[in-house]
């Protein structure tokens, strides 16, 4: 009977197997330990950078108030920041640019698989458009250059710009390049006009002027009919003569006309609905035949969280014109029949058109830099056209305004602020007579409390920074990361540049 062999394995072998296994193992299990954890880190960075979407996201499409609203109000707003130029080199300029900067410290929010803790910071500034109104010489301003590697003692950022940041996370410092682009996208012209959606903004163009020879040829017929009544054998010679004959003009002359644009602005409700309205209507008053004309220009309903801006394109009321002259009203008169504070009316001249070349002249404000419109009632004459300008309620509305170092102040703001680029010297804020427009229907237009207009300002007193362009920088920081090294960055922009 064969034995059976019953050996098993002895315990060196035992050991070795076992040590030969791990030095298998211990690589695999490393491995898999290593994909797990840079799967977490992923998943966790994924949450950071969707918060960071999200935040980026929600500024760009959200108002300055609705921001405010949302995520509190910035300690200054807007903080006036300065920032030094370097050139593609690192060296130093010497030119300085000071821009805008909204900061915004939100709630710390933990995210992701661990539920680590963040802070979270947004700044918005218009640093890219203020480089590009800083003029570098021969026509040329500055952007910021796009870079691979940072000089010594400069970062760069989410954009690929190389920058220095102060302790609050402000540009400080900038390489810059040059750029054909020489003027500020805020501040060109009619900065303050982005985003005109006839929805949002009550447009009114030509202030009227389209109306004018509408009114021309109605009182033509008036004073034609006021003739016949008078002088039935004048009018019987008149009826073969034009406007412009002597006998027609013995009794009426356009010169006798005179011109009111009134603008209304309230808000009012409809169906439980509440909503603003902005209405111009215009007014033509001629002395001879005592007749007023009117005809509504404008009238549109907004439903809207707050009041749209209204602009108005300013034309000259011409009286008289032909192919070779033109002559414009020595007077035209504006009544601001405004109930809302916030309120804003922009009376501009568009930057070129027909009355450029001989009737109107640009000239440079020293003080502010901006391009300024001056009218004359002919061009072979310097008899300025005067636009009167009156409001046809008083009061005043008190709002808290912050100031510059972060305190706040009650200050009394008129309730019917127009902003021009027409030179003031062709405005008389005094009161408008109460018999001049007999016709029109106003209460106790010279009431003492208006002798005069204080609400008028030049597009560079505007103080409105919606709308505007800015970048958004969005950072999220790990609570536990002192350096951080782990800071995720988000840029963006808000409009269009």
């Amino acid at each position: 009977m064969a034995r059976k062999n019953n050996k098993g394995f002895s315990v060196v072998e035992i050991v070795i197997a076992i040590t030969i296994l791990s030095l298998l193992l211990v690589p695999i299990v490393s491995q898999i330990s290593q994909t797990f954890k840079t799967s977490r880190m992923a998943k966790q960075q994924q949450y950071v950078m969707d918060d960071a979407v999200y935040l980026m996201e929600d500024f760009q499409k959200s108002s300055l108030d609705e921001l405010e609203t949302k995520y509190g109000t910035p300690a200054v707003k807007p903080e006036t920041v300065e920032c030094r130029i370097y050139d593609a080199a690192g060296t130093d300029t010497g030119k300085t640019v000071k821009y805008h900067a909204y900061r915004y410290t939100l709630s710390n929010a933990n995210m992701g698989p661990e539920q680590k803790e963040y802070t979270r910071v947004v700044i918005l500034d218009d640093l890219d458009t203020a480089l590009k109104g800083c003029e570098a010489g021969l026509g040329l301003g500055y952007k910021m250059a796009d870079s691979d590697t940072a000089p010594t003692g400069f970062t760069l950022n989410g954009e690929g710009h190389a920058v220095k940041l102060n302790a609050a996370g402000y540009v400080e410092a900038a390489i810059c390049e040059t750029t054909d682009l020489i003027k500020n996208p805020n501040d060109v012209n009619l900065g303050n006009m982005q985003d005109m959606d006839s929805s949002k903004v009550a447009i009114v163009p030509g202030t009227s002027s389209n109306f004018d020879s509408q009114a021309e040829k109605a009182f033509f017929a008036l004073a034609m009919e006021d003739l016949r009544e008078r002088d039935p054998e004048a009018w019987a010679q008149a009826l073969g003569h034009t406007s412009s004959d002597s006998v027609i003009n013995q009794s009426y002359s356009l010169s006798n006309n005179i011109k009111l644009t009134k603008v209304y602005i309230n808000k009012e409700s409809e169906a439980g609905k509440d909503f603003y309205v902005v209405s111009v209507d215009v007014y033509y008053y001629n002395s001879v035949i005592d007749e007023t004309l009117s005809y509504n220009v404008f009238a549109q309903k907004f439903y809207m969280d707050e009041c749209p801006a209204t602009y108005i394109e300013y034309q000259p009321y011409a009286v008289e014109s032909s192919r070779t002259d033109v002559i414009y009203a020595a007077n035209e008169y504006f009544m601001i029949d405004n109930y809302i504070p916030e309120a804003k009316i922009y009376l501009y001249k568009p930057y070129s058109d027909q009355m450029m070349a001989t009737y109107g002249v640009d000239t440079a404000d020293d003080s502010t830099g901006e391009t300024l419109y001056k009218f004359y009632t002919q061009s072979n004459k310097r008899t300025a056209v005067k636009i009167h300008l009156c409001n046809l309620n008083s009061y005043e509305a008190e709002k808290t305004i912050t100031n510059d170092d972060g305190t706040t102040s009650t200050v009394n703001v008129s309730s019917s602020n127009v902003y021009t680029n027409i030179d003031k010297s062709n405005f008389d804020t005094s009161v408008i007579s109460d018999t001049l427009f007999a016709d029109v229907k106003t209460d106790n237009i010279s009431n003492p409390d208006r002798s005069e207009y204080k609400g008028l300002k030049y597009l560079s007193e505007d103080e409105r920074f919606q709308s505007r362009l800015y970048t958004i920088n969005v950072t999220l920081t790990p609570v536990d990361d002192e350096a951080g090294s782990n800071a995720v960055t988000f840029t963006g922009a808000k409009g269009e540049n």
